[in-house]
């Protein structure tokens, strides 16, 4: 992993460590232009896969966590008309996990890390968002719309087993795993947006 210091270098254009009497900061140099957002950091910290408008539409891209160019050597992995959006990246570098809107439609894909072999593993017909990998690589937590209302549900990263977790008043977005995947972070809209924690479902049983 690189150093926690890093992306305050690249944010900053320091050159030095930053000590404890540097904070807070107060000016920042921008790390990249156009419009760039949802930032997630590959496993190796090396890349970070993020949306970005610069060669048309919201689409994936790659970039190189210590690029000095702004982002103009940045890799751009998802073509077409569609927008994309909420990458994250597979614990073991492998696989990213994103949502794409075609047709009107929010699903979600999954594709190799360097942008090949996109696949859907939502299914048809369903309105999903906020993928988030489990610890180990094996499932995907997610928010599906039924009833007009945004639960949580988990499947298997093929798609296959799909799993309600939720049926509660409110939405329920942005789900997170705990590192030591036995818990379930989340936002819940209800009035207010509040987070709740839970215990993580079993996973299936491991191929021997």
């Amino acid at each position: 992993m690189l150093p926690r210091f890093i992306l305050l270098l690249l944010l900053c254009s320091a050159t030095a460590v930053t000590r404890a009497e540097d904070f807070p900061i107060k000016k920042f140099a921008a790390f990249t232009w156009t419009v760039d957002y949802e930032p997630f950091w590959s496993p190796d910290g090396r890349q970070i896969v993020l949306v970005s408008s610069r060669h048309g539409g919201m689409k994936i891209h790659l970039l190189k966590a210590d690029s000095k160019t702004n982002g103009s050597d940045m890799r751009q992995l998802t073509f077409g008309n569609d927008e994309d959006d909420t990458p994250a990246w597979s614990p073991d570098g492998k696989k990213i996990a994103f949502v794409s809107i075609r047709s009107e439609v929010s699903q979600l894909f999954v594709m190799n890390a360097g942008g090949t072999g996109d696949r859907n593993i939502s299914g048809e017909a369903t309105l999903d968002g906020w993928p988030a990998w489990s610890h180990d690589g094996r499932r995907v937590i997610f928010s599906r719309r039924i009833n007009d209302r945004f639960q949580l549900f988990v499947m298997n990263r093929d798609g296959t087993g799909i799993q309600q977790l939720t049926d509660a008043a409110g939405e329920f977005v942005n789900p997170r795993w705990s590192p030591d995947g036995s818990k379930i972070l989340c936002a819940r809209r209800l009035g207010d947006m509040n987070l709740v924690i839970f215990p993580a479902p079993p996973g299936p049983a491991r191929d021997h």
